[in-house]
């Protein structure tokens, strides 16, 4: 079963890991073709600035992830290094909990705004605002 588990992790971090890779090349693509159609061509890509905006919410979002699961998110590590070994750990335990905890509250939330923007479409691509979540 433990073996089962760290599989199904490994294969989660390199599916994040992969996406957010391509993730990165699809907006460098995109913007940059926005680019050269607005500055060189002189006919702007509309839509380009749109899906760039989507494109980068889902690329922080999996950032966040990727950071989180590497143990290299945002934390005030000036502290946690100061303390004993012990309290450390009861520390990190506590903040696995809160972020889980958190992170609950957020897709709770996250579904019922999603539900909203649901109505409402973006106005160049013309897909719904749930998107962007």
């Amino acid at each position: 079963m433990r073996q089962a588990a760290a599989r199904l992790d490994r294969l989660i971090d390199s599916t994040c890991e992969l996406v957010a890779g391509i993730l990165v090349l699809i907006e460098i693509v995109i913007l940059f073709a926005g680019v050269i159609s607005r500055y060189l061509l002189n006919s702007p890509l509309d839509w380009s600035g749109e899906l760039g905006e989507v494109l980068f919410l889902w690329l922080l979002s999996l950032g966040a992830v990727i950071a989180l699961r590497r143990s290299e998110h945002m934390r005030m590590t000036v502290i946690v290094t100061r303390l004993r070994p012990g309290t450390r750990s009861v520390l990190g335990r506590l903040s696995a909990l809160v972020t889980s905890v958190f992170t609950g509250v957020l897709v709770v939330s996250g579904i019922s705004y999603m539900g909203q923007q649901q109505a409402i479409t973006m106005p160049t691509l013309g897909i719904p605002g749930s998107w962007e979540i």
